[in-house]
């Protein structure tokens, strides 16, 4: 999971979409009878920049985001 954010003046977020397609070549090209099975996300925050200032909302929706992948990818259970 990658995340940038549409108005970020350090890191281009097209960078971030070059990656994911480089990744996403590579792994696919490279496993010659089985295809790539495992996810490659990217997450690009709207009306955001480098992340200095965002407010609460969006750093709980980043967090969450965060979680609920790796819980999805570790196969997590969720108990009550």
């Amino acid at each position: 999971m990658l995340l940038t954010a549409d108005h970020d003046d350090r890191v281009v977020p097209l960078h971030s979409l070059k990656l994911l397609a480089t990744m996403q070549y590579a792994l696919c090209t490279s496993l010659e009878n089985s295809p790539q099975t495992n996810p490659i996300i990217g997450r690009i925050e709207c009306k955001a920049g480098h992340g200095a200032g965002r407010p609460t909302k969006k750093m709980i929706d980043e967090a969450a985001d965060r979680y609920g992948f790796m819980a999805k990818m570790l196969a997590a259970s969720w108990n009550e």
